[in-house]
This record gives C-alpha cells, sequence and structure tokens, in this order.
C-alpha cells in the first residue's frame, strides 16, 4: 500500500528522505513558494536545508531566517547577506541602504568600504566594520592600504596594532594614510618609552631621601643666613616633587620621608626662634647691665671702683644692643672726674684686642670643628664620651687665652652650639624610639587579645587548619612586634600571651599529630623517591645484592604507600611494567634518566611536609641523586646543545631568506610574466620554508623568541605584500571582466544585426567577418578574469561568435569551395611545370615557365595550410628550368 501511495504521490512528497532531497535538487528555483514550505516543513533536515539552498527571493529568505531550524537560518542569513552585498555593491545609500544591516561577514564590509559604487554606502559600510567588538586588524590594514581617497584609511589608523601601522607606512595608497601610519608608531614608540609608575615611584622616593639628608643637616645648623636660604631651597624642591608625581598612588616610605622633611624643617624653625629669643634676652641683660654701671658712676666711687667699672663697659661695649653717644659721654664726664680713661663706642675709641698664639688660635678651631662633627656621629654613646673629653680640652684652652677674647667666645659658641645640637638629635631619637616602642607594645597587647579571643571559641574540625595558619601568622606578627623593645617589656609581654597561646593550640593538639604521622608518610614516599633515583644511576649495585632492594616507585604517577609500624622505614611498592624496566641493570637512556629526574623532582614538590627531624637529610639525599643524574647527563645536554646551534644556523639562513623574499623588487614591469613567475615561485618557496620551520628542532632558548619574533614579522611582511598583490591582482581580473562583458556585448548585438541583415544585405559577410577577427583580437589582448567567471564568460563568447559566424556561412563556405578549386588547378600547373622540367632540353621551354608564373599568379587564395607546401614546390619547379637557361647562356658566353 505504501508503494502504491508514493507511486501516485510527487517525488518532494515521497516517503524516503532521499527521493525528497533528490526532487528539491533538481527542481526549477521558480517554484518559490514550494521551496519556502518544504524548508520549514519537511521532516529531513537535509531537505529543508537543500530547499531554503534554492531560494532567492529576500522576503522568503527574512521569513526562513526568523522561523526556520538553526542551518536553515544559518542558510538564509548568508544568501540574505550575499544578495545585500550584491545591491549594496552596485546600489545607491537610498535604494539599497537598509540592506547594510544583514551583512555580518567582516570581509563583505572590508570590501564594500573599498568598492562601493556610492560614497555614502562605503563610509557607512567602514562605520559597521569598526562598530564590531572583534573588528580583523588584518582586514583594517587592508582598507588603510587600498583606500585611494585617504578618508577611510584615516578612520582605521587609531585601531590598528604596531605591525600592522608600519605595513600601512609603507604599503597605503595616500600620502595622508601613511603620514598618519608613522606619526602612529611614532606615538607607540614614545608610550613605550614612558617610565613604569613603579620606576616613577622610585625616582620620587630618591628625590625625597636626597632632600632627607638635607633636612637632617638643616635641623643642627646654626648659620642662620645660610641655613634659611637652605630652608627655603628644601621647601621649594619639596612643593615640586609633590606637583610633579601627583598622578601616583599614596607610598608609605614617600609620606614617611615628607614627614621626616617636614619635621627637620620645623626643628630648624623652633632652634632659631629659641636662638632669636635668647638673643633678645641676652640685649636685655646687657642693657640693664650698662643702666647699673651708668647709676654707680654717678655716686661716690673711688679710682679703684672707677677702672672696674671702665673694664666693664668696654667689654660690655662689644655686645649688643650697641652703646648710645648720650651713655658714652655720660659714662666719660663721670669717669673724667676722676682722672679712668674708658673707651668709647665708635672711631674714636677701639678696645685694643690683643693677640693670641697661633697655637691656641688653631686650638680653638680645631676643637670647635670635631664638636660640629660630633652633632651627626650614629654612635651616639662614644660622642657623648667625646664631647665631655673636648668640653674638658676647650675649658683649658679658655683659661690659657686672655679673658673675654673673641676668638675665645667664638669657639666656646661653637661648641656649645654643637652641643646643643647633638643633645636635640638624641632627644628627638629618643622620642622617636619610646614612640615605636609605645606603638610596638600596643600592637602586642592587641596581638594577645586576638589569641585570648581565638583561645575560647575551638574551632570546627573544617576549620581546624584555618586556625593553624592564623596561630602562626600570630605568632610571627608577636614576635616582629617585640623586636626592638627592653627586655622587662619583652618578659611581661611573653609572660601575658604564653598562656594564651597554650590554651588556642590545646584543641589543636589531635590535629597536629595527625599532621606529623602525615609528615611520616610523606618521609616514606621521598625515600623511595631517593631509592629509585639511586637505583636508575646505580643498577648494577642494586642487581649484586650486595644490601637490600630500594623501595621503588613509579616517578610519573607516585603511588599511595602505607606508612611502616615504625614509621620511618619505607614500605616496597610493586612497579608497572615500565617503571620495572627503566630500573633494570642495563644503562638507562638519556631521554629516559631526564624524564624520570624531571618526574621525582616533580613528585618531590607534591609530597608535602616532612618530619622536622629528618627532612633535611632527606633533602640532601635526593638533591645528591638528581646531581649526579644531571652530571651524567651532561654530555647529552653538549649533544643537544650542538643540535640547537646547528639549527639556529638552519632557523637565521631560513629567516634570511624569508626576509630577502620579504624585501623582493619586482622584475621588469609590475604584472609582467616575468614578474608574475616571479610572485608564483616566492609563494611556493615561502610555503616550502614554513613546512622546513616547521621541521627544525628547536633553537637554543635565549634565541627561540627573538627568532620567532624575526620569523614572524618576515613572514607577515611577505605574506602582507602578496595579499595586497592578490587585492591589486583581484583588481585587474574585474576590471579584464567588464571589459570582456563589453566585448561579449558587442559580439551579441553584431550577431543580432547580423541575422537582421542577412536577408537585407545592409551588412555584407565581408563586414561580419572583419569585424569578428577584430573583436577577437581585442579579446586576445585582454588579461585574466576571476576563476569563477573564466566558465561563463568563455561561453557566453563563444556562442555569440558562433551565431555571427552562422549569419555568414554560406560565404565562408563559398570561399572554402573556391580556395580549393584554386589549389586544383595550381596543382595542374605545378605538374605542368615539373613535366617541362623533365626534358632534356629544359631551357627551350623558359617561355612556357613564364606563362605558367602568369597564370600562377592570376589563381586567387587556396587553403592557408597548403599555401606554403604549393609555393615551394611551384617555385622548385620553374627554378629548375631557368637554371637551365642561365647554364647554357653562360656556356655560350664563355
Amino acid at each position: 500500500m505504501g508503494i502504491l501511495t508514493n507511486w501516485f504521490r510527487p517525488a518532494w512528497k515521497h516517503s524516503d528522505a532521499e527521493v525528497r532531497l533528490q526532487s528539491v535538487q533538481s527542481m526549477d528555483a521558480g517554484r518559490v513558494d514550494l521551496l519556502a514550505e518544504l524548508a520549514v516543513q519537511d521532516a529531513d533536515p537535509r531537505v529543508r536545508a537543500a530547499a531554503a539552498g534554492k531560494i532567492d527571493d529576500p522576503k522568503r529568505l527574512q521569513t526562513l531566517a526568523d522561523r526556520g531550524d538553526d542551518a536553515v537560518r544559518r542558510i538564509a542569513k548568508e544568501r540574505l547577506s550575499g544578495a545585500a552585498d550584491r545591491l549594496l555593491r552596485s546600489g545607491s545609500w537610498d535604494s539599497a541602504g537598509s540592506l547594510l544591516d544583514r551583512i555580518t561577514d567582516q570581509k563583505s564590509l572590508v570590501d564594500l568600504s573599498l568598492h562601493a559604487v556610492d560614497s555614502e554606502i562605503r563610509r557607512r559600510s567602514l562605520a559597521r566594520l569598526l562598530g564590531l567588538a572583534q573588528a580583523g586588524s588584518g582586514l583594517l590594514e587592508t582598507i588603510a592600504v587600498q583606500d585611494a581617497t585617504g578618508e577611510l584609511g584615516l578612520q582605521v589608523i587609531s585601531r590598528l596594532e604596531r605591525r600592522h601601522l608600519k605595513d600601512v607606512a609603507r604599503k597605503a595608497k595616500h600620502e595622508r594614510v601613511r603620514a598618519a601610519a608613522s606619526a602612529r608608531v611614532t606615538e607607540l614608540d614614545q608610550v613605550e618609552r614612558k617610565p613604569s609608575a613603579e620606576a616613577r615611584r622610585v625616582e620620587r622616593l630618591r628625590k625625597l631621601e636626597g632632600l632627607t639628608e638635607r633636612a637632617l643637616r638643616l635641623a643642627v645648623s646654626s648659620d642662620w643666613p645660610r641655613a634659611e636660604s637652605e630652608r627655603s631651597a628644601i621647601a621649594a624642591e619639596l612643593a615640586g616633587i609633590q606637583q610633579t608625581y601627583t598622578d601616583l598612588a599614596a607610598d608609605p616610605a614617600a609620606d614617611q620621608a615628607t614627614a621626616r622633611i617636614t619635621r627637620g624643617i620645623r626643628e630648624f624653625a623652633s632652634r632659631r626662634q629659641q636662638a632669636e629669643e635668647a638673643e633678645r634676652e641676652a640685649a636685655q641683660r646687657v642693657a640693664a647691665e650698662r643702666a647699673e654701671l651708668l647709676a654707680a658712676v654717678g655716686g661716690d666711687i673711688d679710682r679703684e671702683r672707677a677702672s672696674s667699672i671702665a673694664n666693664r663697659w668696654r667689654v660690655l661695649a662689644e655686645s649688643a644692643p650697641p652703646v648710645t653717644p648720650a651713655d658714652e659721654a655720660v659714662l666719660a664726664a663721670a669717669l673724667d672726674r676722676i682722672r679712668v680713661p674708658v673707651a668709647v663706642a665708635g672711631p674714636t675709641a677701639e678696645p685694643v684686642v690683643p693677640d693670641l698664639p697661633e697655637a691656641l688660635q688653631s686650638r680653638f678651631d680645631a676643637l670647635a670643628a670635631e664638636a660640629e662633627q660630633l652633632t651627626s656621629s650614629r654612635e651616639r654613646r662614644d660622642a657623648k664620651h667625646r664631647f665631655q673629653v673636648l668640653h674638658k680640652e676647650l675649658d683649658t684652652a679658655l683659661a690659657s687665652a686672655p679673658p673675654r677674647h673673641p676668638a675665645a667666645l667664638g669657639a666656646n659658641a661653637r661648641f656649645h652650639a654643637a652641643y646643643n645640637a647633638f643633645k636635640d638629635a638624641g632627644r628627638a631619637q629618643r622620642e622617636a624610639r619610646d614612640q615605636r616602642r609605645g606603638e610596638q607594645t600596643a600592637t602586642a597587647e592587641q596581638l594577645i587579645a586576638e589569641a585570648t579571643r581565638l583561645a575560647g571559641e575551638p574551632p570546627t574540625e573544617s576549620a581546624i587548619p584555618a586556625r593553624i595558619d592564623a596561630l602562626k601568622h600570630l605568632q610571627n606578627r608577636f614576635r616582629a612586634a617585640l623586636a626592638g623593645l627592653r627586655p622587662d617589656q619583652t618578659s611581661r609581654l611573653r609572660e601575658l600571651m604564653q598562656p594564651a597561646m597554650d590554651a588556642a593550640w590545646l584543641p589543636l593538639k589531635a590535629h597536629q599529630e595527625a599532621e606529623d604521622w602525615e609528615r611520616f608518610q610523606h618521609l616514606a614516599k621521598a625515600e623511595a623517591l631517593i631509592a629509585k633515583l639511586e637505583g636508575l644511576l646505580n643498577p648494577a649495585a642494586n642487581e649484586a645484592g650486595k644490601d637490600p632492594a630500594p623501595p621503588e616507585l613509579p616517578l610519573a604517577a607516585p603511588g599511595e604507600i602505607q606508612p611502616a609500624a615504625d614509621a620511618q622505614a619505607p614500605v616496597p611498592v610493586d612497579l608497572p611494567p615500565a617503571a620495572a624496566a627503566a630500573a633494570a641493570p642495563s644503562p638507562v637512556e638519556p631521554t629516559v634518566l631526564l624524564r624520570n629526574l624531571k618526574a621525582a623532582q616533580k613528585a618531590w614538590k607534591e609530597l608535602g611536609p616532612l618530619p622536622r627531624g629528618r627532612a633535611q637529610s632527606a633533602r640532601q639525599r635526593f638533591k645528591a641523586a638528581c646531581d649526579a643524574g644531571y652530571a651524567r647527563l651532561q654530555p647529552w645536554f653538549a649533544e643537544q646543545d650542538a643540535s640547537r646551534a646547528a639549527n639556529l644556523e638552519r632557523k637565521q639562513a631560513l629567516i634570511y631568506e624569508a626576509e630577502t623574499l620579504a624585501a623582493a623588487k619586482p622584475v621588469g614591469l609590475i604584472g609582467s610574466p616575468a614578474d608574475l613567475q616571479r610572485r608564483r615561485q616566492a609563494v611556493e618557496r615561502m610555503k616550502v620554508m614554513q613546512l622546513e620551520w616547521r621541521k627544525v628542532g628547536p633553537a637554543p632558548r635565549e634565541h627561540d623568541e627573538a627568532l620567532w619574533e624575526r620569523w614572524k614579522t618576515a613572514g607577515d611582511a611577505f605574506w602582507g605584500k602578496h595579499k595586497a598583490d592578490l587585492a591589486t591582482r583581484d583588481e585587474s581580473f574585474a576590471e579584464n571582466l567588464k571589459r570582456k562583458e563589453k566585448l561579449i556585448a558587442d559580439a551579441e548585438q553584431l550577431a543580432q544585426v547580423s541575422e537582421n541583415a542577412k536577408a537585407s544585405g545592409i551588412v555584407t559577410a565581408h563586414d561580419v567577418i572583419r569585424r569578428l577577427k577584430d573583436l577577437q583580437q581585442q579579446w586576445k589582448d585582454i588579461g585574466h578574469v576571476p576563476r569563477d567567471q573564466v566558465e561563463t564568460t568563455w561561453q557566453r563568447w563563444r556562442a555569440a561568435l558562433d551565431r555571427a559566424y552562422a549569419t555568414v556561412k554560406s560565404h565562408t563556405d563559398a570561399i572554402v569551395a573556391e580556395r580549393e578549386r584554386n589549389k586544383q588547378q595550381k596543382e595542374a600547373l605545378i605538374a605542368e611545370a615539373e613535366s617541362v622540367g623533365t626534358n632534356e632540353n629544359a631551357r627551350w621551354f623558359k617561355d612556357e615557365i613564364r606563362e605558367l608564373i602568369r597564370k600562377w599568379r592570376d589563381i586567387g587564395p587556396v587553403p592557408r595550410e597548403a599555401e606554403d607546401e604549393l609555393e615551394i614546390r611551384f617555385r622548385s619547379a620553374c627554378d629548375k628550368v631557368m637554371k637551365a637557361d642561365r647554364s647554357a647562356a653562360a656556356a655560350i658566353n664563355a
């Protein structure tokens, strides 16, 4: 019944899917409604896909793109995209602009950006391409290189990578695009050369450290005018540094250095203020004492008292404030009564300063200079003791100098200023140390509180590892907090911390014991690894049986080993066949040994912690075994190095050849046969070189990356140029296709004209043939067309020629028949000439030969393939008779 049912059904409704598929494949594309129905409703996905592939109607395709299955939607979208691409390429934006949203292929968008007829379509296509999240940089490079106007190329410059920018700078058609690409490359170079944030942070810290040293010297300086200028310079430089590096994040080291600089400036200002206040107080004391002396001389005094007052006045005259002329006059008048001279201020009365011995002057300078050097000493204890010694020496020197001598007073002032600065620095250090110790004590107390809290919160089973890590971290932080504290402080804090830590560790003892047991398990695996390596390195010792066979472990995948009863000796395990073969006493291959060494090192890293008492010895044994293995591999490594060196030379040669091919110039004219042949050979050679590169082994590691970069750069340059050449060739092929299509149209028009004018005789057969030959010559002069259009254009061309030649077939047949008759006549003349040449006195028949030549010339053309042969035969027969005549004439004349 099913067979009869299928018998009366159309093939596209057959129950067999294969029959339906064949029916759809052979169905006329004009049956759009039926094909659309099958593309949605047929049960077989192949039939649905075949039906969708034969539909060209945009509305039907849009419906399938919305309603069909995945395959049908994909096919519909592809065909919609292809149709949209064709319409957009040749149409205007007003008529076909709405189709642009259907184009999803990046290559199609690039093609429209470059070759669409409408400028608005070109611009919108590029905008859509740039709007894609992952627009191909190579495709954008194609636009930048081939854009003749430069407008589109300038838009894609910012999206190109560095290597594509270099190609654009060399190959772009438009000068503005090349200049923009070069500028972009320069900009990227400048960005790469810009120092990183870390480098700028280090630079800022270095500058701040230099200012810190200057600020510390400023803090102890007593040369107020010079120090004030230095303070202004330091403040200005600090402000400049802060302004320069405002973009950097906060840095504790920089903040600390800035704080130290600021503190140094503040200490300098404070010391200067104190010095100014001391100077004002000293001036007030001098003024008060001068007033007392003036009051004393106004009373009844003896000569000795007056002399003492005069000497004291002379000393006070050297101090600030300066003595007024009125005070000097009062004192001089009072002392004049008792005949006591007084030295007054001004040029009329200068005190006589006695000379100071040179040795004593040098001693004062040396003591003051050494005191100033001790100000910046880091050994505070030794410096303090030295200050005490210098002070005693200064007192001795002052006793040896005249009273109130300026040099002695200056040295004394310098010494005490230095000592005061030394004490101020020590006080600042003590304050900083006490502050730091206070902060450390507070931190330690916080850690003690944290330990107490953890002790009161027993962890769950899953939180035990995290609690152990937290306690270890807490212990490390507590040790760091105790660093630098006094012993009494450390002891007190330890007494508080120890009970809290003991209570916190108490719930974790069982876990620690299990961890210790696991460490011994790891030790068993470690000893198995060591024994395995030692067995590989010395198979003869294992075979001799001097020692018990060591436990073996497959290195590539260590098995689970059960711990022994004492948890110290390793337990033997069974080796798989591959590992047993590797442990045989025969010499181990270098590759096998290296693989086992690396596997052993990997397994060692995965072991986990070992018992503390035996971890060091196990590590030493394992390291010794690995070192011995690598020492045995040194000759093999040397061979590998030699092989890599050879590979390096081969790769360098391939790179040089690739760079040469990439930089090769055209041979002769661009596009000439020689140049095309050179390009084809270069492409084939580049493909062979790529295969050779893959076959060449590894090069030395230090050269590998540089070699790859050079090879990739050369390959990108070559294939980029090849791609541009192909694009240029495609443009040429497209132009050739247009020219050939025009010739086909001319030939079809000529055939139509010939058919219409055949009966009327308006166009003669000779005109048609001449025009056809002219068209055929133009066809030969045009180059290739795209490969997918070759067969189509040729068939159309041959059909047009056949139509045209069919209109003049009778004429050509008559010409052929006439040429055959001419051939027969010329063959008869040749036979007659040859028969004349056979006579004994052939020269008597030269007039007959001339007559034959005249007849020969009167006969029309013969078939082209027989023309040369007949000409040669006739000329030979005639030359034979004429030559005989010339020979006879020469004999008579002789």
